[in-house]
């Protein structure tokens, strides 16, 4: 705009500066500026795409702007559940608990400012939150790689643990969380649910899941605040000192609650929803001889957007492919009639996860750089039990999704 205001106004003199314009503008227009998109959803960007294509003729023009209306509109139911239980209506509810949870970006440590750190490996601390969406409030579990990994396991065994500390005055639980298939919708999660309206913990909990692409939760805020306040440090060493930072970073002092999670509270939710309830069946509405065989609808998780468990119909998910959508189909997952148990068997029975070998060697050649009241942490990574890279491992430093669910 400065430059636009030179070449239109070559004649006035003494020349404007930059940094004059700048604050005039601030304090006689401020308009704000959109920053650029990031994140966008893929399918929005195609059907956009089309819809501005001088090559395509107006008829799969008019079909491509009818599909991103659709594909808007399912969007938006996930945000309207989302905004309800914010109202005043929804805070109103007293019965209700509504949670979003979700992961942060994976943190590494020790962080310095040397540059040899550029070209080592380091420690991944994950950081799992559970943001309650009537009080604001996020209780943060926080681990290192070598303590557990990001899996179905890690977010059923955390989201329990949350769970264990609410009153009982909450008969109602609602769930929002991303489509990530390896940690949040997955069939140990879904399980998990049953669990809670069949041993009468819970009278109805439903869970919500919005389109690929569009799925910002207060979560996401939360950790926009811990990630600005990790960035105003320049020295990070150890899991415990993450922690600090994270209490300290909100205005509000009782923002967050931290817990540094050990590997005795990640139960084995995976094998546990097997013994218990079945992988996959055919639903109660079209069971039977009566429908054709290409009729039948079968329990197919990635294409489902909404669940609803109750206590009332133990054993049964009713599954939505919209949310809120008139259509639905009922699934009866249960394997008996019997009472089913919580998981007892621990995710990492000795108590560890080995981390890669070429990640601990990396760690060594960083010990000049370690202050000594943090060496018995590195002391205990260096001693931490490893794995060689030729094994067939996923590494914690990365998130899979899997297009084939647990």
């Amino acid at each position: 705009m400065w430059q636009m205001y030179q070449e239109k106004h070559p004649q006035v003199i003494p020349k404007v500066s930059l940094s004059f314009f700048w604050q005039y503008y601030h304090d006689n227009f401020n308009y704000p500026f959109g920053r650029p998109q990031v994140d966008v959803c893929s399918t929005c960007e195609e059907l956009n795409i089309k819809i501005k294509s001088p090559n395509l003729n107006d008829v799969a023009k008019r079909v491509a702007v009818a599909e991103l209306l659709v594909h808007k509109a399912k969007s938006k139911k996930f945000y309207s559940a989302l905004q309800h239980e914010q109202s005043e209506e929804g805070k109103n509810e007293k019965h209700v608990l509504s949670l979003a949870f979700d992961y942060m970006k994976t943190i590494s440590i020790p962080k310095l400012p040397v540059q040899e750190l550029y070209y080592m490996r380091q420690i991944s601390v994950n950081v799992f939150g559970i943001h309650n969406l009537k009080d604001n409030k996020t209780t943060i579990f926080l681990y290192h790689e070598g303590v557990a990994k990001k899996s179905p396991n890690e977010v059923c065994s955390f989201l329990n643990e949350y769970l264990k500390s609410v009153s009982d005055q909450y008969t109602e639980l609602r769930l929002f969380s991303d489509n990530c298939s390896g940690q949040n919708k997955n069939q140990a999660l879904s399980r998990l649910c049953l669990y809670l309206t069949d041993s009468g913990r819970f009278r109805k909990v439903t869970q919500y899941f919005p389109l690929r692409g569009h799925s910002f939760l207060p979560c996401d805020r939360d950790f926009g605040i811990i990630s600005k306040a990790l960035k105003k440090n320049d020295r990070i060493f150890t899991v415990h000192e993450i922690t600090q930072i994270i209490l300290q970073c909100s205005s509000r002092f009782d923002k967050f609650t931290v817990h540094e999670v050990s590997s005795d509270v990640v139960f084995d939710f995976k094998k546990w929803q097997g013994i218990f309830y079945k992988k996959s069946c055919v639903s109660q509405e079209t069971k039977g001889k009566q429908t054709k065989k290409e009729d039948k609808v079968s329990f197919q998780i990635s294409s489902l957007f909404m669940f609803e468990y109750n206590s009332d119909s133990k054993g049964c998910i009713k599954a939505y492919p919209n949310i809120n959508g008139i259509v639905s189909h009922t699934f009866l997952m249960s394997k008996t009639k019997e009472a089913v148990c919580p998981p007892a068997n621990l995710a990492y029975p000795e108590n560890r996860v080995p981390i890669k070998k070429p990640k601990i060697e990396d760690i060594k050649k960083l010990r000049s750089y370690i202050p000594q009241e943090h060496s018995l942490f590195y002391e205990e990574i260096y001693n931490w039990p490893t794995i060689d890279c030729e094994h067939n491992v996923v590494d914690s430093d990365f998130e899979l999704e899997q297009t084939e669910l647990d």
